[in-house]
């Protein structure tokens, strides 16, 4: 009993440490991606004044508001990222082993089995997580000089919007986890059916290269779902809301932009996957890894960041 906690802590530590400091240097990236995912509804930013490429983003908030100002809300994900890995350690085995699906045979049921338990660990951190969410997409989305602060933003948006808002996309964000993890099982078991090659997955260079392509393809698929959850917390930042609801966010961004008004910013979630390799891959590189749980973690941080 002892040991399995150690265990669990030790994995734990791991996975938090691992995670935060990956989300920490991928977090300009993800700042870029966020700002032209809801430019349409941010007070920030001009409606004469578009941002249209990831570079062009990039070197206009730098020199506009310092290199500093990239890392905006980062405090905020950080701590998300620990209550998050907290409730997913603390769910996912209940609801594995409370699943009625959890039979004794192989097969398709035990597959649905870790599905269905995986999307209702996900859904219940979520809960859990999602006032942080919230709270770091509009941190994330301030530029100038905008009041910050750990909680202030969760409390504004309560003051003037109500507690309901609060949860602004959280639908959209409940199905997106569904919808996740069926996208990451669906696309890597396809990956390691037509490529991957029994040699490869002793290897964590290969590996890490599969997860990244899986990680990449599956941001892609994700974004839309994405663009629409933030843009229903960024609007809460304005006095009158753009939008009543997650079909009318669909219907508007259609009209005004088309498909692409989706997948604005899209292109960033492949600098990400390279970027969480490369930083995944120096890890283990440098501790020398051997336990086939850390190496698993290793590779499934790829997958979240």
């Amino acid at each position: 009993m002892a040991e399995d906690l150690t265990k669990l802590l030790l994995e734990f530590s791991f996975t938090f440490t691992t995670t935060s400091v990956t989300k920490s240097i991928v977090a300009p990236a993800e700042r870029v991606k966020l700002l032209m995912q809801t430019q349409d509804v941010n007070p920030d930013i001009p409606k004469d004044r578009p941002l249209t490429t990831v570079p062009g983003t990039y070197f206009k908030v730098k020199t506009q508001y310092g290199y500093s100002s990239n890392f905006r809300g980062n405090g905020v994900n950080t701590f998300k990222t620990f209550v998050a890995q907290l409730s997913k350690y603390a769910l996912l085995s209940k609801f594995a082993r409370a699943s009625p699906l959890a039979v004794a045979g192989g097969g398709s049921s035990v597959a649905m089995n870790h599905y269905m338990a995986g999307g209702l660990g996900e859904a219940l951190a979520l809960f859990l997580v999602y006032p942080f969410e919230m709270a770091y997409t509009k941190q994330s989305s301030a530029l100038g000089t905008a009041t910050l602060g750990f909680f202030w933003p969760i409390w504004e948006t309560f003051r003037e919007h109500g507690f309901f808002a609060i949860y602004s996309g959280f639908s959209v964000a409940l199905a997106g986890v569904f919808l996740q993890q069926y996208f990451s099982k669906t696309v890597r078991k396809t990956f390691e059916n037509v490529v991957a090659k029994q040699a490869w997955r002793q290897v964590i260079l290969w590996r890490l290269a599969a997860s990244f392509i899986c990680s990449a393809a599956v941001g892609i698929l994700m974004h839309p779902i994405e663009t629409i959850k933030r843009k229903l917390i960024v609007q809460t930042r304005n006095k009158e809301r753009t939008y009543t609801g997650p079909f009318d966010c669909i219907w508007k961004t259609y009209k005004r932009d088309g498909i692409r008004g989706f997948f604005r910013g899209v292109t960033v979630n492949i600098y990400k996957g390279l970027a969480a390799c490369a930083v995944v891959y120096a890890i283990d590189s440098l501790l020398q890894l051997k336990s086939p749980s850390f190496r698993g973690i290793l590779e499934h941080i790829v997958d979240v960041i």
